[in-house]
């Protein structure tokens, strides 16, 4: 909501404080893979631990050893990039043929460019943190010699240590072979990982390494708000929550522990939810009862804020949010680079439902709208046809006491949910986690709003930042779960 005009006050305000930068080096277990591969490394989950105050530089290149990662120059990248922290993993390369030009010596030559790694990391005052390298899938571990010597190093030169080797085979021995290998980048790999595989050993590695940083710690995303979406029955969209329609959804409440953006909600007769989420294998299905008490265009006169007088134009220079209104924002890839927004796609996008207008139907009557980027036209085409098409379709209505409304909301898989690109979600893909973020715009009177942007009276949000709630970074998370 507000994008176009807070974008730039807000960013200013998230980079006034420098971020710790966190750089990593390591093999191809650790880098990070393009989407359209089936191949992940545990350096490309990092991000998703930390808000926005923590940048990480996945600086970690397939074929590397600890020898070649220094001799072509990258280890040299990693300091110029000026880190707080370097994560150091390596190992698999290096335990090559010794006839090989990456292989090195566990006690000898690997250990003294450990060294050198640590001496270096902190000579431009970065913390280093080894991480012995993570076990291979195998019978025989020829690691185990590299873990050993990088223990070593780590107790020499007073160096914290994430024990990855230790720690990933204690959880192939959990798993047993055939769950060990649900891990695997592919059926005949024993070293590398799909994302499944390299979530869990990124976990691993974020049991031990907040604890060996202050900063890190306090910049941990460790109440990320969840939701749970189970499988359930299609509700009927009509704006009318019918007995026993969501009793199979997981319920949820708010608003007066959300985050709020502009005049706090602390009464929850002014402004209150209970939602409920699930889906029918093929769609995703949100209902939101919502408790206000002064409804916009309806005990009020339709009056227009001061930055946009054509804020109920039905097109990008109008205000789709501008009313009562609920946004719902999904990131169905569940990644991101930086402080990016929603992209405007089946990977990314952030919708609509306004109570007094809609694509459908205009101004006057309820329903969807295009959400943000609107003003990004590939962005507001994709949200205008999925409308138009019923990939998404919502049914909004005032109670018929008053003092509140009803909103149903249906979300396609197939197109709205893209996690990777030309694939969508289904059941048969198992539990997937995505990134979720429902704001909730409450418009009353003009002076109830005085100093908000638009006069808003409140804005509040499931999860993030009063200033950053709109990156994708601080969404919440939705697990949509394939079965029960």
């Amino acid at each position: 909501m507000k994008l176009a005009f807070a974008t730039l006050l807000f960013a200013c305000a998230a980079h006034a404080q420098s971020p710790v930068r966190l750089a990593i080096a390591g093999d191809s277990t650790v880098a990070d893979y393009p989407l359209t591969t089936g191949q992940r490394g545990w350096g490309q989950f990092i991000p998703e631990y930390f808000n926005a105050s923590v940048k990480v530089f996945n600086l970690a290149k397939n074929g590397r050893s600890t020898k070649t990662f220094l001799n072509e120059g990258l280890w040299a990248k990693t300091l110029a990039l000026k880190p707080d922290l370097v994560l150091i993993q390596f190992g698999h390369n290096d335990s090559h043929d010794p006839k090989m030009p990456e292989a090195t010596n566990a006690a000898g030559d690997y250990s003294d460019y450990l060294r050198k790694f640590v001496d270096e990391a902190r000579a431009v005052g970065a913390v280093p943190i080894l991480v012995t390298p993570v076990q291979r899938r195998t019978k025989v571990d020829s690691l185990i010699p590299y873990a050993d010597a990088m223990r070593k190093v780590a107790a020499e030169k007073k160096t914290a240590l994430i024990d990855l080797h230790r720690s990933s085979g204690e959880l192939y021995r959990e798993l047993g072979p055939a769950g060990a290998a649900e891990l695997a980048a592919n059926a005949t790999d024993s070293t590398h990982f799909n994302e499944k595989g390299a979530r869990a050993m990124a976990a691993l590695v974020m049991k031990e390494l907040p604890a060996l940083d202050a900063r890190l710690k306090a910049n941990l995303i460790e109440s990320r708000a969840t939701l749970h979406a189970w499988p359930g029955t299609a509700p009927q969209l009509d704006g009318v929550l019918s007995p026993g329609e969501w009793d199979d959804a997981t319920r949820f409440t708010g608003v007066l522990n959300w985050t709020h953006t502009f005049t706090p909600t602390t009464d929850a007769r002014d402004l209150a939810v209970t939602g409920y989420v699930k889906h029918d294998g093929s769609r995703l299905y949100f209902a939101f009862d919502v408790t206000d008490d002064i409804l916009y265009g309806i005990d009020t006169p339709r009056w227009l804020p001061s930055e946009n007088p054509n804020a109920h134009e039905l097109s990008p220079r109008g205000y789709p949010w501008f009313g009562d209104e609920i946004e719902l924002l999904i990131n169905a890839a569940n990644r991101w680079t930086g402080h990016e927004g929603a992209a405007g796609n089946g990977s990314s996008w952030q919708m609509v439902c306004n109570l007094t207008k809609s694509r459908l139907h205009g101004v006057g009557t309820g329903g969807l709208l295009e959400g943000e980027p609107r003003n990004k036209p590939e962005a507001w085409e994709t949200y205008r046809r999925w409308i138009e098409t019923g990939a998404q379709q919502a049914a909004a209505k005032p109670k018929p006491g008053g003092k509140g409304y009803i909103i149903e909301w249906a979300v396609n898989f197939d197109p709205c949910l893209e996690i990777e690109p030309g694939k969508f979600y289904s059941p048969s893909l198992g539990d997937r986690q995505v990134g979720m973020n429902i704001a909730i715009g409450d418009l009353d009177t003009p002076a109830q709003g005085t100093g908000n942007f638009g006069n808003f009276h409140h804005e509040d949000w499931f999860a993030g930042d009063p200033k950053l709630r709109t990156e994708l970074r601080e969404w919440g998370t939705l697990w949509i779960h394939a079965k029960r």
